[in-house]
């Protein structure tokens, strides 16, 4: 008796294969929903093996439905995760290094997809090894005991006792997983083709190892718990190891010294538009400080000799990613309307100092620890920085001096330099206050040039009285420090501060850039009166907007595009996958919309709308030229034959194929010898007679009502 072929795509629905399938994967769901307080994963699951199993067939094993269930896997797992906050309690070590949050429902939304998949060994292996590793990452260590659920309450007892709820969990699922591969493997069996020729003693031998894995899990589980810091030591470091990456060259590095006898680099003008560090934020941050210097001697600034030891800032561990921590300068609570600007470094090495304005007030960065000296100046010990650095700053207060330091740190001068800088004062009227001194010494500042052609560093005993006296032509540095020090002179508190200045928006995306020609110096005064300090920059305010001008053109675009991918990374080293994957495709948007409407997108959009124009134009210039060989004879014979099919299509409801000639679809109709008679006027070689071609026209006319 011969059987009919089996279809492996057909589908009855069966209540024992799902039964089956729910009670391989909703154990772990189940766990992981006690541990999460989240009922979201479990709903999702159920709904998965629904819609599994109420389908009338299986999916079949292509390559667009197996993307597709991936693809829904990783939606599903994505934005619940933008929407749930889950308690950093609930998660142990090993649940940060791996992203348990996001493992764990992928895994489960992998299982639960698979199940509409015809149910070969392969398959079934697949969704066991889902099941399985859901199940390894949820088993972590973390402090139940006197944890509470919100939405869950019910499960209270579970959660309190995690460790045997999962080692309950663990011992169902690996009892279930042989009953679960025999099972569907016989079910597969029974409805495709037989295989005669399968050994028995393979399917022995699959029992016994599924038999041994609770004693390899029971195992495993001693030993990690036994070696449990040995094992997170391990995890940590490979972590790191897995997050590097290969850096450029031509790297720039902050300036340990400020002299003012040593003319600039002469790279430093070919270099002006070398990018150092990018800043993404909505309102330009200004100055950025890198370095403070108290002493001046004969041309060269010097540190304080002696400082005290950096104060540790306050940390404050991320549990989200491993090591992401937020840096403060106090245990006091934070403002709620703080400006957040995120910075990207490109080709300078800061060895730890972070580019801050003075008023910041948090870092969050990847790093181990963060010290601050007292004058401001902000460092990040084992900092990876390609993950970026979060700064905070209040967004009320635009002045960004640091109001810290000893104030006589910067008073001091020396007897023989007050004398030299003494007929440099501004002379006031009666008793003037600091700031109307300082408008002065703006002023006085105002009449000088800029120049990037160190003239004064050759001039001795002191280049600064040069600059003074008879060049009034010189850099930041010569203004910066000339103001500190007549400002002592005064009695005026003073320091010299070095760093960039940051205001170059770009004009493709929403952020700042630096370039070494941002590289300045300034002053920040005390004000005795009003008891705070203030920046003061005498440095010409046209030169700075001149340099800090927005750059349009390709280069600014790949820019953008180079600053899309420091942020992608970024986002990835700190563990914010979904935000990445998000702020890749809007980035990638945002920067396509920007280009189409600047000049050169627009003159790129001309030029293809009018390539498009021109190659509709030689098309339709190519078709006449082609109609136009044809005689008009000729002409009028196809128009008039075109009728003819016309009515004949409406009359018969009959369509002649584009591959088959006139006559074998006319031969055997009524149109038969109107064709014949058609072709041989149509396509012989001399123009057909103008008579001739009247009598076809008439007689296709009068004759065809009666030929049909």
């Amino acid at each position: 008796m011969n059987t009919l072929p089996v279809n492996h795509e057909q589908k009855p629905f069966s209540l024992r294969l799902l039964l089956c399938n729910a009670a391989l994967i909703f154990p772990v769901v189940f766990l992981y929903t006690v541990k999460s307080d989240t009922p979201v994963y479990f709903i999702i699951t159920a709904i998965l093996l629904l819609f599994a199993f109420f389908r009338k067939e299986f999916l079949p094993f292509k390559d667009r439905p197996i993307i597709y269930s991936i693809t829904a896997a990783l939606i599903l797992t994505v934005f619940p995760d933008m929407l749930i906050t889950i308690d950093d309690s609930r998660q142990g070590f090993f649940d940060l290094v791996i992203r348990s949050k996001l493992a764990i429902p992928f895994f489960c939304y992998l299982a639960a997809l698979s199940c509409s998949f015809y149910p070969t060994p392969r398959r079934t292996g697949f969704t066991a090894a889902c099941v399985l590793g859901a199940l390894a990452i949820c088993g972590d260590r973390f402090n139940a005991e006197n944890m509470n659920n919100i939405l869950l309450s019910f499960l209270d007892i579970p959660l309190r006792n995690f460790r045997l709820s999962y080692a309950l969990g663990a011992i169902g699922t690996t009892i279930m997983l042989p009953l679960y591969l025999i099972f569907t493997n016989n079910t597969a069996t029974r409805s495709g083709p037989h295989d005669k020729h399968s050994p028995r003693m393979k399917r022995f031998w699959f029992i016994l190892c599924m038999l041994t894995l609770p004693f390899s899990g029971f195992i495993a589980t001693k030993f990690y718990y036994n070696n449990e810091s040995f094992i997170r030591f391990i995890e940590y470091h490979v972590l790191r190891m897995g997050m590097k990456r290969s850096r450029g060259y031509g790297k720039h590095t902050l300036s340990s010294t400020a002299n003012l006898n040593v003319p600039l680099p002469r790279n430093r003008k070919q270099d002006f538009d070398q990018v150092l560090f990018r800043i993404k934020a909505p309102l330009p941050p200004g100055y950025l400080r890198t370095a403070v210097w108290q002493e001046y001697k004969s041309g060269v600034w010097f540190k304080k000799q002696n400082p005290p030891a950096p104060a540790q800032l306050t940390v404050s561990r991320k549990m989200e990613i491993v090591s992401y921590s937020s840096f403060t300068k106090n245990t006091d609570p934070l403002p709620k309307d703080l400006l957040k600007a995120e910075l990207y470094l490109e080709s300078l090495m800061t060895g730890g100092i972070i580019p801050v304005p003075g008023n910041l007030l948090q870092l969050d960065a990847v790093a181990d620890s963060g010290e601050m000296t007292e004058d401001g100046i902000f460092t990040l010990k084992q900092w990876k920085n390609d993950g970026g650095c979060t700064l905070f700053y209040p967004q009320d207060d635009p002045d960004t001096a640091w109001q810290g330091g000893e104030l006589t740190d910067f008073k001091n001068i020396s007897e023989p330099l007050k004398k030299s800088l003494a007929p440099f004062i501004p002379r006031s009227q009666g008793k003037s206050s600091d700031r109307k001194k300082i408008n002065a010494l703006l002023y006085y500042f105002s009449k000088f040039t800029y120049t990037l052609d160190n003239i004064n560093h050759t001039k001795t005993p002191d280049p600064l009285i040069y600059f003074l006296q008879n060049s009034q032509s010189g850099h930041c540095e010569f203004f910066a420090t000339a103001t500190v020090l007549l400002l002592r002179s005064q009695g005026i508190p003073a320091r010299y501060v070095t760093g960039f200045i940051c205001e170059e928006k770009s004009s493709y995306g929403d952020y700042y850039i630096v370039r070494t020609s941002h590289a300045h110096a300034w002053c920040e005064a005390y004000l005795r009166d009003e008891k705070k300090w203030i920046t003061v920059d005498p440095t010409p305010q046209d030169t700075l907007r001149s340099l800090h001008r927005t750059r349009t053109g390709f280069k600014s675009l790949w820019d953008s595009v180079k600053q899309l991918y420091h942020q992608l990374f970024a986002d990835i080293r700190r563990g914010y996958f979904a935000k990445a994957v998000i702020d890749a495709v809007s980035g990638l948007f945002s920067l396509l919309f920007r280009f189409l409407i600047s000049i050169p997108g627009i003159i790129l959009e001309i030029t293809l709308i009018l390539y498009c124009i021109w190659r509709w134009r030689k098309y339709i210039r190519k078709k006449m030229q082609e109609t136009s060989t044809h005689s008009p004879g000729k002409k009028k014979l196809a128009a008039a034959w075109r009728d003819l099919e016309k009515k004949y299509r409406k009359t018969t409801g009959e369509i002649r194929p584009p591959h088959i000639t006139l006559q074998q679809f006319y031969s055997g109709t009524p149109l038969e010898e109107l064709c014949r008679e058609y072709e041989n006027l149509r396509y012989s070689p001399a123009e057909p007679d103008t008579e001739a071609v009247q009598a076809f026209i008439r007689k296709s006319k009068s004759n065809f009502n009666h030929t049909i």
